[in-house]
């Protein structure tokens, strides 16, 4: 049975009116903005900002191994390599929802059908991670959207792992290529690839907290849970340009001003974990994804 698809013109519709209204936010917020209300930020805790600064790195050595283990999943583990994160960082950023982000790695690989289909995989672990942690935040935070009883968000969690581990036994098209080349994603494989999201999303929450803290005054356990909570929402909108640059500020601005009362800071802080996280990366990714395009040209 065929699942039907989802008219892209209804869900576009659909999206346009939340994009502009957290534009709307980030307007309303800095309409009265001017440069010299900058020396009015302060750095409250410059250990925080350099250890945010220092986690990403480890950040980006989590995505690296998920690369890697999909790699070795195609006998292609020799031609794994760094800059291939990069790239993929960088097509991320360019494209909506990141949905490109294996655009980048699979130029370093000659399987490029079964990576994909594989990084699908890698990149559906990423979103049940943060929809785990984020459900964990609201439940910790006691701020259960449309006072859903607990219980229910407990099961929607459970269903979300259950999905995951199941999902490579439907007969999806996606998964159809993997038959093809013989390979099969074990549970284990499954299970590394979540513990490794699971434990990046942690690692990018506390970053986070740590610029919120630098540029803010607060309590870090709380703003972490809010982090997590952030990330669960952030998700589920739609980015059509620079992975949500600007609705990303407007959200931390709907969820942090209440806390912290410090619209510049969290402004600055959200910026600040784009720039360290997705930005400055992309643009070394951009240099190694011309590079690999050009090899690739030459050789054939």
């Amino acid at each position: 049975m065929r699942i039907p698809k989802v008219n892209k013109k209804i869900r576009v519709l659909l999206q346009i009116p939340l994009f502009f209204l957290l534009l709307w936010i980030f307007y309303d917020k800095f309409s009265s903005f001017q440069w010299s209300d900058i020396k009015s930020l302060s750095l409250y805790n410059p250990l925080l900002l350099i250890i945010g600064v220092l986690l990403m790195p480890l950040n980006w050595y989590l995505e690296a191994l998920k690369i890697k283990m999909n790699a070795a999943q195609i006998k292609e583990e020799e031609h794994f390599s760094f800059r291939a994160v990069l790239a993929s960082v960088f097509m991320g950023v360019i494209t909506p929802n990141r949905l490109g982000n294996f655009l980048g790695a699979r130029l370093w690989f000659q399987n490029k059908q079964a990576y994909t289909s594989l990084n699908l995989y890698a990149n559906l672990s990423q979103f049940i991670a943060t929809l785990i942690l984020g459900g964990v935040g609201l439940i910790f935070l006691e701020v259960i959207p449309f006072n859903l009883p607990a219980p229910l968000l407990y099961s929607c969690i459970v269903i979300a792992l259950v999905s995951y581990f199941s999902i490579p036994k439907i007969r999806f098209k996606q998964w159809r290529l993997l038959k093809e080349y013989r390979i099969e994603i074990t549970p284990k494989h499954r299970g590394s690839l979540l513990g490794l999201s699971l434990l990046r999303t942690v690692i990018i929450s506390v970053q986070y907290t740590c610029f919120l803290l630098a540029l803010n005054e607060g309590a870090f356990q709380t703003l972490f849970l809010w982090s997590t909570v952030f990330y669960f929402y952030l998700t589920l909108i739609p980015s059509w340009f620079l992975n949500r640059l600007v609705v990303r500020e407007s959200l931390a601005l709907v969820m942090f001003l209440p806390l912290l009362d410090n619209s510049l800071g969290i402004v600055f802080s959200s910026l600040l974990i784009w720039l360290v996280n997705l930005g400055l990366p992309a643009i070394v990714g951009a240099y190694f994804t011309y590079k690999r395009k050009a090899y690739d040209s030459s050789i054939l």
